[in-house]
């Protein structure tokens, strides 16, 4: 086997084992639940306000083409 297919395989191996873990016995507290909850509705407001913020630039230069383009 050449050098690099043995890297490809051991690389594939590894993400196998990290993506398919075995049998965990554990729990989910109600903290840890509360958590995750901010973190997708922070992420989700966060998001919200950046695609508010890209579009009044985009609305914006426009607008400003379209009186350039209706002024000549």
């Amino acid at each position: 086997m050449n050098r690099g297919r043995v890297l490809r395989l051991l690389c594939f191996l590894t993400l196998v084992s990290i993506l398919v873990p075995g049998r965990a016995y554990a729990y989910v507290d109600p903290a840890t639940g509360s958590i995750v909850i901010q973190v997708l509705v922070a992420g989700a407001l966060g998001a919200a306000f950046t695609v508010k913020q890209w579009w009044g630039r985009v609305s914006t230069a426009a607008r400003q083409l379209r009186d350039r383009v209706t002024r000549r």
